[in-house]
């Protein structure tokens, strides 16, 4: 129904609305992250921590798992504990403590100590026989206190402490029955909030050892709401929040001890009746986020005491990953990371993004109906009014009561049927909407009745065409509207309601170029700009004739539109005309009669332009089929912003924008509506830590065996080859849009800018000293300028260092000295053995033959060998040899060599 006509209805429709809901909250966008572990899909997070560098932590049911934007890490103690299996471990509850350790607890393996510096594991596990040891092996809750105690909750045995300078472990006396320790918190005061299953909220001062039990009491509507209690936080202002089982998200009044439920509104589908509050966090605006169990996020503003809804939606890839959330974490630049327990890790941008986005929420009546948005108007009395795919939509800003006008085909006063095209606030205050096929309407706020105008063929002063797709009130006349069909050009006479048609003849050039009208301009000097998609014309509203700008496809564009098709004109406060088209940015001087044209040669995201508006300082707003810019004539500087700055998507609609008098904008497109305050645009100051991630040589990763960051120095051989160093910025906006930059220090004068690459090689760098700095920016550009460095010492491989040089030299020294000796007592010998020969020859009457084979013998022939050498037989060679024996005296071969070799 378009209104409700019951006058009571109608009251509550009007009234109580107002009352209920009280703001209008803009939609979050959720980004979803499942950590990828050796192509392991790991969707099972129970919790999110960030530590003192930067890097974000989370622990699942695979593990610790670490995260600098671009990769997962997984890290498991089973390499240190074999008995631990290395893809069942569940990580709970993690705390960084002032060391800069992470201690973590887990399903059963007791807790764990985890050096960042070592990557090393300590395991505290329950031992029967030491009183000392953990109390229980299902660690589901942690904190350190200011004395750097650790306090441990457990799934089945209390809570215990752990006392670091005794390192033991002792248990907190809450009641034998007391076995679920759900959550614990440590407040500014260092006192001990303990959450517990079935036995309500303790508070325990460590300081006089006695604890404090908070219970619901049915006959005490100011107790605890539940005996349940599974989440606990303390805001800045250092009041007290319970999160319970069923009973809603509860305050403690800490003067009158007493405590104020909040539940949520039925009507509005938002109670908190039937759910767990797993998690609770203050983000950086004060607002308080909870986690529940199955049933999404809700966030609660304290000001209106007020729940909004979060949660999956199936057909919405911008909702929550999973309704079972089991922790929630901001990190330091006011990103919000949710754990679920199925669909990974939900991240938002809440409070980075620069634009207002508003979409339909299906957890939420008063959002708009549908997200395709077709056109945009905001009336003089603070009404926004959204045209799309479902119908026309009413939003009071103020109160956040949206009314929906839908077509009743029983009730001629409703809107017509259909997608309305384009809306106008006229001088009397009435709305027109056009619609894509039913014709024009016009809607009295008094009445709240449509009255409709269509095209009618007997009726030759009717609307030219149903298909209205342009309204424009005339500036001269407040009576006069000019309404763009897809069949011309149509003034409407509003005291009359009769249509004057101005349409295409061929055959007349001082008509219109084309039929379909796409926009409407009036220029400051009355003349009326058309925008169609067959050309731009310029109309003489005195003699109704036209100008037209046609390019055709032959002739250069250097004086008429750069493309046919057009979608968006506005006259500038310099008089200068901009026109959108499928093919860019047209500027056209009137005065000079010179156009300029801007595509994505010149930075624009996309060439089919949506829609163009000028803000009070001059610059131009401009929605695209690609994103949102900003675009600054006199510099012709472009800003292009993205969905991490909050568009609502990058496809924009033609004719979905519209400038409010207090020079806000509002841009709608394929998923809902941004609303833009152009004065309160800022870009994000945060600052982004830098890490190294990864050290590589020939491209392989190269283990150091301590984190990069912790070396003094890092000494390279100057041949190792191709080195690369990785690094981080660990700004999580949008990661791949950080940008980076290098000076190597002993041979760069100047910073090397290489964008988003997060890496720099190095091939062979030569023998020298250097120093590696690294500085990063975030995607607004604001740079850490101290970024990281470090020293690099690039020394030869050691064969080519000045001592194994002179090892290698007195070896070759010492070789060739016992070479010379050893050449020298074998010429000394030859000479003995020479004159011995001689000598042993002449005394004793040896034969020629016989000298032949003493020399063969000397020199180590065989009986075998003489007889080939002498071609003698064998029986010769052995008459020989005993004539030689008994010629010298001699019974052997040995006896032989001592003779013949020894010295006279």
């Amino acid at each position: 129904m378009k209104k409700v006509s019951c006058f009571l209805l109608f009251l509550l429709f009007l009234f109580v609305p107002r009352l209920v809901y009280p703001s209008m909250e803009p939609f979050i966008r959720f980004e979803h992250l499942i950590p990828e572990l050796n192509t392991i899909s790991v969707p099972v997070v129970s919790s999110i921590l960030q530590d003192s560098d930067g890097f974000l932590w989370f622990g699942t049911d695979k593990g610790l798992v670490k995260y600098d934007g671009y990769h997962f890490t997984r890290f498991s103690p089973s390499q240190s504990y074999p008995e631990i299996p290395s893809w069942s471990l569940s990580v709970f509850p993690m705390v960084e403590d002032k060391n800069g350790d992470l201690w973590f607890g887990t399903n059963g393996f007791g807790l764990f100590r985890f050096s960042r510096q070592d990557e090393e594991f300590t395991q505290f596990k329950h031992d029967p026989e030491n009183p000392a040891s953990l109390y229980g092996n299902i660690v589901i809750s942690l904190q350190e206190a200011p004395n750097r105690d650790l306090y441990i909750g457990t799934r089945t045995q209390g809570l215990c402490r752990y006392e670091r300078q005794k390192d033991r472990f002792s248990r907190i006396p809450l009641g034998e029955d007391v076995e679920t320790i759900w959550d614990l918190m440590i407040d500014s005061r260092g006192l001990v909030w303990v959450g517990t299953q079935n036995h309500g909220l303790f508070k325990w001062d460590p300081a006089i050892q006695n604890s404090q039990n908070f219970r619901h009491d049915p006959e005490n509507q100011n107790s605890i709401g539940s005996n349940s209690i599974w989440s606990v936080l303390e805001d800045h202002q250092g009041t007290i929040w319970v999160g319970t089982k069923n009973k809603g998200l509860n305050r403690f009044d800490k003067e009158g001890e007493k405590f104020t439920s909040y539940i949520g509104d039925d009507l509005k589908g938002n109670n908190l009746r039937n759910s767990n509050i797993t998690s609770l966090w203050e983000d950086k605006t004060g607002k308080i986020w909870l986690g529940t169990s199955g049933d999404g996020v809700r966030i609660f503003n304290r000001k209106t005491k007020t729940f909004h809804v979060y949660k999956h939606h199936s057909h919405d890839p911008d909702s929550l990953s999973d309704n079972s959330i089991n922790a929630l974490y901001e990190d330091s630049s006011g990103i919000m990371w949710v754990a679920t327990q199925r669909g990974g890790i939900s991240k938002s941008l809440h409070n980075q993004v620069k634009f207002r986005h508003f979409k339909h929420n299906p957890f939420d009546p008063q959002s708009i109906r549908f997200n395709e948005v077709r056109s945009i108007c905001k009336d003089s009395t603070g009404f926004l009014w959204i045209g799309t795919d479902k119908g026309l939509d009413r939003i009071d800003e103020t109160s956040g009561l949206t009314t929906h006008f839908v077509h009743d085909p029983d009730d001629d006063t409703s809107i017509s049927a259909g997608i309305p095209q384009a809306i106008l606030k006229d001088e009397n205050g009435l709305m027109w909407v056009g619609m894509e096929q039913t014709g024009l309407n016009r809607f009295n706020p008094q009445t709240e009745m449509f009255t409709h105008y269509r095209h009618i063929k007997e009726e030759k002063n009717s609307l030219s065409n149903n298909k209205v797709s342009v309204i424009r009130q005339d500036k001269e006349d407040q009576h006069t509207l000019w309404i763009g069909t897809i069949n011309g050009l149509n003034k409407l006479n509003k005291k009359t309601g009769e249509f004057t048609h101005y349409f295409s003849l061929s055959s007349n050039p001082s008509t219109i170029s084309s039929p379909q009208i796409t926009s409407i301009c009036e220029d400051r000097s009355g003349d009326l700009w058309v925008g169609t998609r067959w050309g731009l014309n310029r109309m003489d509203k005195q003699t109704g004739t036209f100008t037209r700008f046609i390019t055709e496809s032959n002739e250069s564009q250097n004086h008429t539109v750069l493309d046919n098709h057009i979608t968006s004109i506005l006259e500038d406060e310099n008089g200068l005309m901009w026109i959108g088209t499928y093919g860019g940015i047209n500027k056209y001087d009137q005065s000079l009669n010179q156009w300029e044209y801007y595509t994505t040669n010149e930075g624009l995201p996309g060439d089919i332009i949506c829609g163009i508006l000028e803000d009070e300082t001059g610059c131009l707003w401009i929605s695209s089929n690609r994103g949102l810019l900003k675009f600054d004539p006199k510099t012709e500087n472009i800003t292009n912003f993205h969905l991490h700055d909050g568009i609502q998507s990058r496809q924009f609609n033609q004719g979905a924008y519209f400038k409010t008098r207090d020079g806000h904008m509002v841009f709608g497109g394929m998923n809902g509506y941004n609303h833009i305050d152009p004065q309160d645009i800022q870009n994000n100051p945060f600052i982004p830590p830098v890490a190294w991630t990864g050290f590589y040589v020939n491209n392989e990763k190269w283990g150091l065996g301590q984190p990069l960051s912790s070396l003094n120095k890092l000494i390279i051989y100057s041949k190792a080859g191709f080195i690369t160093f990785e690094f981080a910025a660990l700004c999580y906006v949008n990661p791949e849009m950080n940008q980076f930059a290098f000076k190597l220090e002993g041979r760069d004068k100047e910073w090397t800018y290489t964008g988003p690459n997060r890496t720099i090689s190095f091939p062979n760098l030569p023998k020298k000293e250097y120093i590696l700095h690294v500085k990063a920016a975030n995607p607004d550009g604001v740079w850490n300028e101290k970024g990281i460095s470090i020293p690099i010492k690039m020394i030869p491989p050691f064969w080519r260092t000045w001592w194994f040089l002179a090892l290698a030299l007195a070896a070759a020294a010492a070789i060739l000295l016992s070479w010379v000796r050893t050449r020298s007592k074998l010429r000394t010998a030859q000479t003995v053995k020479k004159k011995n020969l001689e000598k042993v020859f002449r005394k004793r009457n040896i034969t020629q033959r016989e000298q032949e084979i003493i020399k063969m013998i000397l020199d180590g022939a065989c009986n075998k060998d003489i007889e080939k050498k002498l071609f003698i037989s064998s029986s010769t060679v052995r008459n020989h040899i005993y004539n030689i024996y008994q010629k010298l005296g001699i019974q052997n071969r040995i006896e032989l060599i001592n003779l013949i070799t020894k010295k006279s």
